[in-house]
């Protein structure tokens, strides 16, 4: 049995739905899973919704629109920079006034800087509501055990995302579920797994890692000017920038892991990426 055909044996709620609305930041974990479920609806039963909450990381944005492009996938950003307003002072995730933490700054903290705040919560809740107008009957999130429970090297738990965990989504599904005139399902193949099976799953898929950003601190490093001309004469001047992912924080840290782990190269460490500003 391939890793793909296992992980559909094991979801609930897969085997019934036939059109699904995907939350695709951009990362890997969502990146993934919508490969995955565009190979088991196709394309055309398969959305994807992206969220603009001012994310310190907004470069994962254009990864999001780039994968969607590649797949043939129609796409969405929706506006919830209110998050980020909300989040500013108390989560290292949006532009604010909270530092992104390495791994080490993680050990001894009990509620981590990088958690935003219910934003799992609003993003599905939104979610459904785009699918229930489509007229989908799942909803899919690339919520992950890794995100819930990760551990250090002795093996104690040192961060965790209560909103990552299986109880959250069924939690949100006994509210779907309080919807009598539109059935929807919470499908999260990937909330019992780990970084390294959604690898194991992406070498089946063919899933381009260079198109997806999971480095909390979305720092470009340099940057360069791109000439292209106008369609009446004259140039175009774009400004590019590249961005290399940090390599110490704790997102950073569990890719790496998971990398090594299958015996991956990661294809964004290596080169980094390039942002077209005029795609934004």
């Amino acid at each position: 049995m391939t890793m793909y055909e296992k992980i559909l044996s094991v979801t609930p709620g897969i085997a019934q739905a036939r059109k699904v609305v995907v939350s695709l930041s951009g990362g890997l974990d969502s990146t993934t899973l919508l490969y995955l479920l565009a190979k088991r609806f196709r394309k055309e039963n398969v959305f994807a919704l992206s969220f603009n909450y001012n994310q310190r990381h907004d470069i994962e944005l254009t990864q999001a629109k780039r994968t969607c492009k590649k797949l043939g996938i129609a796409h969405k950003i929706i506006d919830l920079q209110f998050l980020g307003e909300i989040a500013r002072d108390v989560s290292a995730m949006v532009k604010g006034s909270v530092a992104t933490p390495t791994m080490g700054d993680l050990e001894d903290q009990k509620k981590v800087s990088t958690y935003v705040p219910f934003r799992n919560t609003i993003l599905t809740g939104i979610t459904f509501a785009f699918a229930e107008t489509v007229g989908a009957d799942a909803i899919a999130l690339g919520v992950q055990y890794g995100d819930y429970a990760a551990t250090d090297g002795s093996g104690s738990r040192i961060y965790h995302y209560w909103d990552c965990s299986n109880d959250f989504t069924k939690a949100m599904q006994a509210v779907a579920d309080l919807n009598d005139k539109h059935s929807i399902k919470f499908v999260a193949p990937f909330v019992s797994l780990t970084k390294a099976d959604e690898l194991e799953l992406g070498k089946e898929l063919e899933v381009s890692y260079e198109d997806t950003w999971t480095c909390y601190a979305g720092k470009s490093d340099k940057e360069k000017i791109v000439y292209g001309n106008e369609p009446m004469g004259g140039r175009i001047t774009r400004y590019v920038k590249h961005y290399q992912p940090c390599g110490i924080c704790p997102s950073c840290v569990g890719r790496a892991e998971a990398f090594k782990q299958v015996g991956m190269i990661d294809p964004v460490v290596v080169s980094g990426v390039w942002e077209d500003q005029e795609e934004v």
